[in-house]
């Protein structure tokens, strides 16, 4: 849940669920012969970036790029000096001060990629060769991690409103 200043509370969403979840994009690109998935995150686009390695920016943008044979990397545009606190809130090691899409394909070999809700792309970071893939085509239904993240808002939200003194003001 997003509550202010962002930590990772690894019992309420252990690490195992990113890797379930990255496990269902790397099938999704065998399917579609792909080598890797982009996905644009910023401050109101935030939510696929978090569910798959419970990366949000503040104030800035991003790509997730997600490897179908190695770990997720990090293209952004936030200062170096943040690093060390997304690495504590994510699963990312991999962090890189840019968002220069055509270097990382280049450096990786890719010919072609995929981004996840291509038409949602920005358009001064679209390039050629790629691919859309469809958010329900990897997030299909929630999982049981997501769910108990629902059940907890629930929860609080629950609580909050049936506070006596809450009520009537």
């Amino acid at each position: 849940m997003k509550r202010g200043l962002i930590t990772w509370d690894k019992t309420e969403l252990p690490p195992s669920a990113f890797e379930k979840r990255l496990a269902t994009v790397r099938a999704e690109l065998a399917r579609k012969d792909l080598p890797a998935l982009v996905v644009y995150t910023d401050v109101w686009r935030s939510n696929q970036g978090r569910y798959l390695a419970n990366f949000m920016p503040y104030w800035n943008r991003a790509l997730l790029v997600i490897p179908v044979d190695r770990a997720p990397i990090l293209l952004c545009g936030l200062s170096p000096r943040v690093y060390p606190w997304i690495k504590s809130v994510t699963i990312i090691d991999d962090i890189r001060p840019n968002m220069n899409l055509s270097k990382l394909r280049a450096e990786m070999g890719w010919t072609r990629i995929g981004v996840l809700d291509l038409p949602l792309l920005p358009y001064d970071l679209a390039i050629d060769n790629l691919t859309n893939v469809r958010w329900d085509a990897i997030h299909p239904e929630p999982d049981e991690a997501e769910l108990n993240m629902y059940r907890t808002a629930a929860k609080m939200a629950r609580e909050a409103v049936s506070d006596k003194n809450f009520v009537g003001r």
